[in-house]
């Protein structure tokens, strides 16, 4: 199964190739303001580079948020386009089980707890909890959204001296200052887990269309974490053409 992977959530612009299970090829580009410019040529490079063509993939995968309002305009209008075009099934990936993802592959099934976590805007977090032991089936995490004033919200979560909690994800070390730094069970997973990555959702997308989690490709939305107004974009169709 070959799978192409979209994320656009933050800066970082960015898509991957993956078949059955290993990665062919990625393009990322860490820049503001370059989704709507930079995405559609960047798809059209790794497919061409690769010698395929949208017909020939078996998925697309995209990250769906929460995160940027613009990004993820952009990302999902993209792929929902390649989606719908070439009749492809398409896997809508939480932007926050795909930042956990590669420090789910560094960590044995026990009772570990990863909390992955995102800036989505200034001071404020979206964050989700999972299990090492049932990573994979929470493809639809719960996520909450907090502030720097709701510290206490966040302690309340450590309270179990049994659970260790790995954090992970975009502006992670922010978060574990402001809200973690005096609680001994959580640990930063480090650097290295910090960014968003088209890879992790190309990954997490093969392992969802393989289990036969496809998305609705006419009522997908982005999950944006705020209130915010769609707006439509024909960026994908210079690929299909």
């Amino acid at each position: 199964m070959t799978v192409l992977g979209i994320e656009t959530t933050t800066d970082v612009c960015g898509v991957a190739l993956n078949r059955n299970g290993v990665q062919l090829d990625s393009i990322v580009k860490n820049e503001k303001h370059i989704h709507a410019a930079q995405l559609v040529p960047m798809i059209e490079n790794l497919l061409s580079r690769n010698q395929l063509k949208v017909f020939e993939l078996d998925g697309i995968a995209v990250s769906i948020g929460p995160g940027s309002f613009t990004g993820l305009r952009i990302g999902l209008s993209v792929a929902k386009g390649l989606a719908y075009s070439s009749h492809l099934p398409l896997a809508a990936v939480s932007t926050l089980q795909s930042l956990a993802y590669p420090v789910w592959k560094t960590i044995p099934a026990t009772e570990s707890i990863i909390l992955s976590v995102t800036e989505i805007q200034r001071d404020e977090f979206a964050y989700a909890l999972f299990r090492a032991i049932d990573f994979i089936e929470n493809h639809v995490p719960d996520f909450h959204l907090i502030t720097k004033n709701e510290k206490e919200t966040v302690e309340k979560i450590f309270e179990n001296p049994l659970h260790h909690f790995l954090l992970c994800g975009f502006q992670a070390e922010k978060f574990y200052s402001m809200f973690c730094s005096e609680n001994r069970n959580v640990s930063f997973a480090g650097k290295e887990f910090n960014a968003c990555s088209a890879t992790s959702i190309a990954s997490l997308g093969e392992r969802y269309l393989e289990r036969n989690v496809i998305a609705d490709v006419s009522s997908l939305e982005p999950v944006y974490g705020k209130n915010f107004i769609a707006k439509k974009s024909n960026l994908f169709s210079r690929i299909t053409q």
